[in-house]
């Protein structure tokens, strides 16, 4: 048997993470270390089409399986269509696309919706938290028992353990998009300034430059030149390190299939004040911080403006933590192998 991957882009480990590497991205390329540790022979296609035919049945062997992540599924319709009865094709989506704000436009929504309908119904599909399954399967009205969950893993971090009375450095990491939310970020802060606190952003900050310049903008218009750092792009093997260094992680993100950040906080035992997006009913069990009950920036400047002022709040979240997040990614690979078999398409 092998697995055919097919995904945007290098599986480089040098990558920058946010550099037009998505926490998807980092998923596919541990999870396909972890198979192929298992000896088993994944052949990656870092395209941004799918192959050729011809070339692609030139590979093929009649036990094998397609593996077609979520960037590459709605360009690529008919190959789906035309090869589903004759090898095993998973979907590997890690971002419906219909909740991509790119796709919000009256005009693409309805194309964009009808696509990923059409191959949702046709293909089995792993999606990366609960939370994930039942959005997707509410909006095309699929049957549930063709989406299957798979949450990711995490690194091996080191932990923290030096917290200071009260947050000082504040931490975000993503891509500079609408979706991740850093203008209600700031927005919340400019109202905190009597506060001691000062913001480290990290993230590709190309892939939407007039949502960038919005975001200087902000700065500039409330004063928070000396406050607001931007830090641009960060290789992934540095994720543990700045977490080490910072007070309080920040996200503000509208939708998360899953959130790794997140994930990744509780394995660094960085608190974080996050909105309740991915796979938060999970993560909420390790009470390593606060997910807020609306998408507000009022809530969010309310609950900073807490933890600013209240050495015992800020202390909860850091002394109150149940356990280490240790899910790793020998663990995805292995359930990862249960979903192939119980798909049949493996012996």
């Amino acid at each position: 048997m092998q697995i055919h991957f097919f995904n945007k882009g290098s599986l480089d480990h040098d990558l920058l993470r946010e550099n037009g590497v998505s926490g998807g991205h980092l998923y596919n390329r541990y999870l396909i270390d972890q198979l192929r540790e298992k000896s088993i022979n994944v052949i990656y296609y870092a395209v941004d089409q799918l192959i050729s035919v011809e070339t692609f049945l030139s590979k093929v062997q009649d036990d094998d399986i397609v593996v077609i992540d979520s960037l590459l599924v709605v360009d690529n319709l008919e190959f789906v269509l035309d090869y589903r009865s004759q090898y095993p094709i998973l979907g590997m989506i890690h971002l419906p696309q219909i909740f991509d704000p790119k796709n919000q436009n009256a005009e693409i929504l309805p194309a964009v919706f009808e696509v990923e309908r059409r191959i949702f119904e046709s293909i089995p599909i792993i999606v990366t938290s609960p939370f994930c399954k039942e959005k997707v399967v509410d909006a095309f009205g699929l049957n549930p028992n063709g989406v299957y969950v798979l949450e990711p893993g995490v690194a091996d971090f080191e932990e923290k353990t030096n917290f200071e009375q009260l947050p000082f450095r504040l931490l975000n990491i993503a891509t500079f998009d609408i979706r991740k939310g850093q203008v209600k970020i700031l927005n919340a802060l400019a109202q905190l300034k009597d506060y001691n606190w000062e913001l480290d952003f990290y993230g590709n900050m190309n892939y939407d430059p007039d949502y960038t310049q919005l975001i200087y903008d902000l700065v500039k218009t409330n004063k928070l030149e000396d406050r607001v750092h931007f830090k641009g792009s960060i290789n992934h093997s540095q994720i543990n390190e700045v977490m080490m260094q910072a007070d309080l992680f920040v996200q503000m993100s509208s939708f998360e299939s899953y959130s790794m950040v997140i994930a990744e906080c509780l394995s660094s035992h960085l608190p974080f004040v996050s909105t309740r997006v991915g796979a938060y009913r999970s993560f909420n069990k390790y009470d390593g911080g606060i997910f807020l009950s609306d998408f507000n920036e009022d809530t969010l400047e309310l609950t900073l403006e807490n933890l600013f002022e209240n050495e015992i709040a800020y202390r909860q979240l850091w002394q109150n933590k149940a356990k280490a997040y240790d899910r790793d990614w020998l663990k995805v690979s292995d359930e990862f192998l249960d979903i192939l078999k119980y798909q049949k398409v493996i012996n």
